[in-house]
């Protein structure tokens, strides 16, 4: 809008000089002052015409630019989506044609290593049944020469002591005709030891298992009563209400058939009825995330590494992928409740 403005400024102009008279000469000096004041109006009518003006314009440039960026996102999303499918699609198909020529490289391959493993399994069961004859032919020639050196020897031995072999042949003719005329009564006085030292087996055998049963009746009583004072410890006596804490675990992926939409899957312990799933995801969902503190962060990405260590222990260049993968989801963002 016009305004009015109001400049003033005080000039001072100094003068000095002679005047004289007859014979008089006066000198004389001094400061001539006087305040200037300047007004100054400013028209700005047009100018805040074209302001205004300017302002509708630039309005509706804001309207079209919103218009056209909105546009623009959509036809970066849309395009997006598609070079993505269209990457993914290619990189599937090139790693499908990949896998099936590697398959056909390996089935010709072990067809090959196949046909050499039959030829050989062959040539050895050839082998075996050569080898089989060879020595049935050797140990029946040598069992015939040793079978008639050992007959050798032995009539060469008994010639040796011919009267010695007598005598044992006759002895042990006496000694077996002794055993078998065994009276009545050696029998009666053997039968009966015999059934008295049976019993005694018997009977130790019962005490035996007797004893058995008592160690293992005792061992079931006190296990019985461990678990009865386990359970005791475990129970309260009072209605109050109580939370008990499970461990869950809760994914949120794309859908494999349309990747457009999130899939959510819960997992839980058995003692976790089914009921109870749709509740449980529902209330997990709808808690804030904040990111976690460094301390507690550091104390889980150590027992996480060690986890990871151990599930991959092979130094080969898959394992190694999929450690930097893990290590990478975990590095890169972790929330709690």
């Amino acid at each position: 809008m016009s305004y009015t403005k109001t400049y003033s400024q005080l000039i001072q102009i100094p003068y000095s000089g002679y005047a004289s008279k007859g014979d008089v000469t006066v000198h004389y000096s001094g400061v001539a002052e006087e305040t200037v004041y300047v007004n100054i109006h400013v028209d700005t009518d047009d100018f805040d015409d074209s302001v205004n003006d300017c302002g509708k314009h630039i309005g509706a440039l804001t309207g079209s630019v919103v218009a056209t960026k909105t546009a623009h996102a959509a036809s970066i999303a849309e395009n997006s989506r598609k070079i993505s499918k269209t990457i993914i699609s290619g990189f599937f198909s090139t790693v499908k044609s990949e896998l099936s020529q590697q398959i056909a490289e390996l089935k010709s391959q072990v067809d090959a290593t196949l046909l050499h493993l039959n030829e050989m399994a062959r040539r050895c069961r050839d082998k075996r049944r050569q080898m089989e004859t060879d020595y049935g032919r050797l140990c029946e020639r040598y069992t015939k020469v040793f079978t008639d050196l050992n007959t050798e020897l032995q009539h060469r031995v008994f010639e040796l002591d011919r009267a010695s072999f007598k005598l044992e042949e006759q002895t042990k003719e006496c000694a077996n005709r002794a055993l078998a005329s065994e009276s009545v009564g050696v029998a009666s006085v053997s039968s009966g030891e015999n059934a008295r030292v049976q019993s005694q087996l018997l009977a130790s055998m019962a005490k035996k298992r007797a004893l058995d049963a008592i160690h293992r009746a005792n061992g079931y009583l006190v296990y019985q009563q461990e678990n009865r004072n386990v359970i005791n410890r475990s129970l309260y006596d009072d209605d109050e209400e109580r939370h008990y804490y499970v461990p869950v675990c809760v994914s949120e992926a794309l859908d494999g058939e349309n990747r457009s939409e999130m899939k959510t899957t819960l997992f839980k312990p058995s003692v976790v009825p089914n009921s109870a799933r749709r509740r449980m995801t529902g209330d997990l969902m709808r808690r804030p995330w904040h990111e976690m503190d460094p301390a507690t962060r550091e104390k889980i990405g150590k027992e996480y590494t060690r986890t990871v260590a151990q599930a991959f222990p092979s130094d080969s260049e898959h394992d190694r992928r999929v450690k930097a993968y893990l290590n990478k989801f975990f590095n890169q963002s972790i929330k709690t409740l």
